[in-house]
């Protein structure tokens, strides 16, 4: 492969390959990349649209529906209010199914946009929350109106192209506006220690993977300054985690042997709630530079 880094421009290493798509990693900042880009359905669509929309397969759908989502906008919630005063405007990037939109909504006016139809009509009828369609990457300021704040929860790693995605986020934003976002971080003990077998590398939907080196750097050059790093915990049902775990690592002896005490557990235990975190999900807070 000869293809150079997107941050820095250093000739790109294979690293692994699965499902007929290559991830590349710079042997000089560390970055990865999916070297075909985001993939496509069938007919060149958009994998986030249609019925039955990429993030609803290998039982997903539990994550993104379950009781703890809205416990899980909480949490965010709680950072913003660090950093974001209430009243203040706010525009949700990748508002998934609208659950921050619809908690941050009694602190915040929050406007949420959302590539996939399905999420949008959801949150509209069961949150009573109305989304807009559209990417971080087509993001207008028609109006001429700009947000003191945005939000992109786990959407970067998803986006075509990140540096676009950001600068567009920075000219939607007032001056001195906040961006907090979130992404998997390739940087972390957990991700070093299982290698490959690191659950977040999903060729499909994750096409650039960040570490904390990586990420600020793509920040200051999309005109942000990093104001704090962090790692927030999220809320999950055990029959959810028990049903990851063996998706990932049920199929290897050594994972069915660990995981037998956990498939030993009584049903009446499954929809439990426990938080986890294994500090391999950064977030960042980011203010605006002033030009």
């Amino acid at each position: 492969m000869t293809k150079s880094c997107p941050l820095c421009e250093t000739p790109a290493k294979l690293w692994m390959q699965n499902h007929g798509r290559t991830l590349l990693r710079c042997p000089g900042c560390g970055f990865a990349w999916v070297a075909e880009g985001l993939a496509k359905a069938e007919g060149g669509h958009s994998i986030y649209d249609g019925d039955n929309p990429v993030f609803f397969e290998d039982g997903n759908e539990a994550y993104y529906l379950g009781a703890p989502s809205l416990v899980n906008a909480g949490i965010k919630l709680d950072l913003m209010r660090r950093h974001v005063p209430a009243g203040a405007r706010v525009l949700d990037v990748g508002a998934g199914f609208g659950h921050f939109v619809k908690v941050a909504g009694g602190h915040y006016a929050v406007h949420g946009i959302e590539v996939s139809p399905v999420a949008i009509v959801w949150a509209k009828d069961n949150l009573g929350v109305t989304l807009e369609r559209g990417t971080a990457e087509t993001l207008t300021a028609t109006d001429g109106s700009l947000f003191d704040a945005a939000t992109l929860w786990d959407v970067i790693e998803h986006v075509e192209d990140p540096r676009q995605a950001l600068r567009q986020v920075a000219e939607r934003l007032a001056p001195d506006g906040i961006v907090v976002l979130s992404t998997p971080d390739l940087g972390s003990l957990v991700a070093r220690l299982l290698g490959r077998r690191w659950y977040y590398l999903d060729l499909i939907q994750h096409v650039h993977l960040f570490s904390r080196k990586t990420l600020g750097r793509l920040l200051a050059e999309s005109g942000f300054t990093v104001l704090s790093w962090g790692s927030m915990g999220h809320r999950y049902e055990l029959g959810y985690v028990l049903s990851r775990l063996d998706y990932f690592y049920g199929r290897s002896l050594l994972g069915r042997l660990l995981l037998a005490p956990l498939r030993a557990m009584p049903a009446a235990w499954l929809g439990r709630q426990i938080t986890i975190n294994p500090h391999d999900v950064l977030t960042v807070v980011a203010r605006k530079a002033v030009p």
